[in-house]
């Protein structure tokens, strides 16, 4: 089991997805363990043939996010410890289950060199994505690179494969050990990328660098985002595009396009200053789930100071896309393709008592719950009689510190 400080125990977290031709992915954490949940695929099987068809793209985006509110309803059953992986089934009389299958994964078979250390060596501090990890070990920060599923094993296998191939050209982050689960390798784990992206300053050390990955013979895809500047040396990211040199003068890994690479690069840069993050700098947080209420189990009470929900009111004959617009709803846009559209934020509150199997006091602040939007359909009371009654409801994303908003603004906070 992977040790975990940045989420509570018994807390289930939806922490990444992908919506691929081979079908839906979405990745769920608890008590560190990871549940892939798979659907069938949204994406037409030509979808590279597809990219400016908008219709095409918003329905899988659509189908997409609605099979993700699909299986939060699911929650409550979700079982952790029996696989790695389920199947999302849907029954012909409408309902759900989920199929557990301990699906073979792809297996790394690459040329290994630094020690072998298991995952629960490894404390989890901040999750950047499903793959990309920042975490402590034996006292020191450090950067992973984790495979989940098949494409992103494979990833990993390929970065292995262009460190090995960069040792000795004093090029890359130190590669501190292979992660292993189960006794197969599973990710790469290296020194912490706490240096800047490069600059037009940089110029004569990205120009060296570029040198020695010729001199070996090997081409890499230069890019923004690839290099970073560390205490005044190169350091290249993202090694998987490392491979040999194409013996032909010109064409895609030849040394022309290395160097023109590299001319973009520094011709784009003397216009404009790379302001693109680094991974460490990237901000993400991690979705908390909130289980759909059944009739065992009572609705989180609005007093208890556990959650805030930010609803939305409207008369009955007043529809909710005529009410006033906030700037907090404008927060609600965000990339489409891992967008939640269908469920509804409720900003997290802590408390400091409840006994309850469902207690949340120790989530932090800065995480969010999400919950299904039919959640909020039931009647909901508030001491302080902001809102009561059966009013249409309508969730906008606030942030931490949007608890000033009024009732001037359209939106009651609980």
């Amino acid at each position: 089991m992977v040790v975990t400080s940045f989420l509570p125990s018994r807390v289930i977290a939806y922490v990444g997805s992908e919506n691929e031709r081979e079908g839906c992915f979405y990745a769920f954490w608890k008590d560190g363990q990871m549940l892939v949940i798979q659907t069938k695929p949204f994406v037409p099987s030509n979808y590279p043939d597809l990219l400016d068809n908008k219709s095409e793209a918003e329905r899988s985006i659509s189908m997409f996010n609605l099979g993700l509110e699909k299986i939060t309803t699911l929650l409550d059953v979700m079982d952790f410890g029996r696989s790695h992986w389920a199947y999302f089934i849907e029954r012909h009389d409408g309902s759900y289950r989920l199929e557990y299958r301990a699906t073979p994964m792809y297996s790394i078979s690459c040329q290994l060199w630094a020690p072998l250390v298991d995952e629960s060596e490894i404390t989890i501090t901040r999750w950047m994505s499903c793959e990309d990890r920042l975490g402590k070990w034996k006292g020191r920060d450090v950067d992973l690179l984790i495979g989940w599923n098949d494409r992103w094993l494979r990833m990993v296998e390929s970065e292995t494969k262009g460190h090995r191939q960069l040792r000795g050209l004093d090029l890359t982050l130190e590669v501190l050990g292979h992660v292993v689960r189960d006794g197969h390798v599973v990710g790469l784990m290296t020194e912490p990328a706490t240096g800047r992206l490069v600059q037009y300053h940089d110029r004569a050390l990205v120009y060296n660098a570029v040198s020695k990955l010729q001199s070996r013979g090997l081409y890499c895809y230069i890019h923004p985002s690839s290099i970073m500047i560390v205490n005044g040396r190169v350091r290249l990211l993202r090694l998987s595009s490392v491979r040999p040199m194409e013996s032909a003068a010109k064409g895609p890994g030849s040394p022309e396009c290395l160097w023109s690479q590299v001319e973009f690069l520094f011709d784009d840069l003397s216009h404009s200053a790379n302001v693109l993050p680094s991974l460490r700098n990237c901000s993400l947080k991690i979705h908390i789930l909130a289980p759909t209420p059944s009739p065992s189990r009572p609705l989180y009470s609005v007093d208890s100071k556990l959650y805030r929900i930010v609803v939305q009111r409207a008369s009955p004959v007043e529809e909710p896309h005529t009410a006033r617009r906030t700037d907090a709803q404008s927060l609600r846009r965000h990339d489409r393709r891992r967008s939640v559209a269908p469920l509804v934020l409720a900003n997290h509150r802590a408390s400091s008592t409840s006994d309850s199997e469902y207690d949340r006091s120790d989530v932090p602040e800065n995480h969010s719950v999400w919950l299904p939007r039919r959640l909020l359909s039931s009647r909901v009371h508030s001491q302080s009689g902001y809102a009561s009654g059966e009013a249409r409801h309508r969730g906008v994303l606030l942030s931490p510190d949007d608890s000033d908003l009024t009732s001037e603004s359209g939106c009651s906070s609980f």
